[in-house]
């Protein structure tokens, strides 16, 4: 229950973080998602199902600040989160910064692909965002980000 609840903590610390401060650093009109890689790293920690149920819960808080269809959010980041767990616990040395940025890298094309389909679908007006340019900017931003983020999430009590 300890664990419950400093990773709560983690994550509206987060939220707060990427919703308040990060829209003031855009890189190309893009913010990193710093809860994608704290999925990542759960689902990497924990396994596919803890991977899966953080995701979906993370995804469901962030998608209340989002412009994109309510749900897609947490569909993607559980997806995400489940393919961490699932395919690469265990299988990849999550301490080296390499494979970091390559995981999170994916979940990032995962993650955005299911957004931009969902607005596509539902027809959202901000869905003309969706390019391959942002995709490639929102995958590096997130890449780059990894090997921090896993660094102080494994120096964190948890």
């Amino acid at each position: 229950m300890k664990k419950f609840f400093a990773y709560l903590i983690l994550l509206v610390l987060l939220l707060v973080f990427e919703t308040k401060v990060l829209p003031f650093i855009r890189i190309f009109g893009l913010i990193p998602d710093i809860v994608l890689v704290l999925v990542v790293f759960l689902g990497l920690r924990q396994g596919a199902v803890p991977g899966a149920t953080a995701g979906f819960f993370i995804g469901l808080l962030q998608d209340a600040f989002a412009v994109y269809p309510f749900g897609a959010g947490a569909l993607a980041k559980t997806l995400a989160g489940f393919i961490c767990g699932r395919w690469c616990k265990g299988v990849i040395d999550e301490k080296n910064p390499y494979v970091q940025m390559i995981i999170v890298g994916v979940a990032g094309v995962v993650v955005y692909a299911i957004v931009a389909l969902c607005s596509s679908i539902f027809s959202i007006s901000g869905a003309s965002g969706f390019s391959g340019f942002n995709l490639l900017i929102y995958v590096l931003l997130n890449a780059l980000i990894a090997p921090p983020l896993f660094f102080l999430f494994r120096k964190l009590p948890l």
